[in-house]
């Protein structure tokens, strides 16, 4: 997407995976289920350059606004930050105050949907309802280590495309 190329990718349903995160399905590129899927997505971006460039745009764009690697420093610090807060741990008011226009909602979505999708997972898998149930309560308390995990996959999403450019 960095290069302002469209992304065709093979979305594996029972795993969780970053395809179904990164690439806006008919926006970006497509995110397919199947290999057939993906070679017919291949056939139709060849037969439609306007289409290969729109979306080569749009995930140029997204690319930028969403992996911009100060952006994401700067989140990562304020989860940090609310973290150390929340466990009682005194932090100088200045350090504070050049944070507070930094914006998490958009990694709240990520938490919800992430917390789904895992919940899918485990409750579509052989477990008992005993562990189910503990790992869904695991989810759903630690709301701060999924942002993490979130802004760090994000990340590493940004410098494996800076690398592959």
């Amino acid at each position: 997407m960095a290069s302002s190329k469209p992304v065709i990718t093979i979305s594996t349903p029972l795993d969780d995976n970053a395809q179904i995160e990164l690439v806006d399905n008919g926006e970006t590129g497509f995110t397919t289920g199947t290999p057939k899927d993906a070679i017919k997505s291949i056939i139709k971006l060849a037969n439609n350059k306007s289409l290969m460039e729109i979306f080569g745009r749009n995930g140029y764009i997204k690319a930028r606004n969403k992996f911009d690697a100060k952006k994401l420093t700067n989140k990562l610090e304020k989860i940090y930050i609310e973290l150390l807060k929340s466990k009682g741990i005194g932090i100088d008011d200045r350090i504070i105050s050049k944070y507070e226009t930094i914006n998490l909602e958009e990694d709240l979505y990520f938490e919800r949907e992430y917390v789904k999708r895992i919940k899918a997972v485990i409750c579509g898998s052989s477990l008992s309802k005993a562990k189910t149930l503990c790992a869904t309560t695991l989810l759903l308390k630690l709301p701060l280590l999924w942002r993490l995990i979130y802004i760090l996959r994000r990340i590493v999403n940004y410098a494996m495309s800076e690398l592959i450019r």
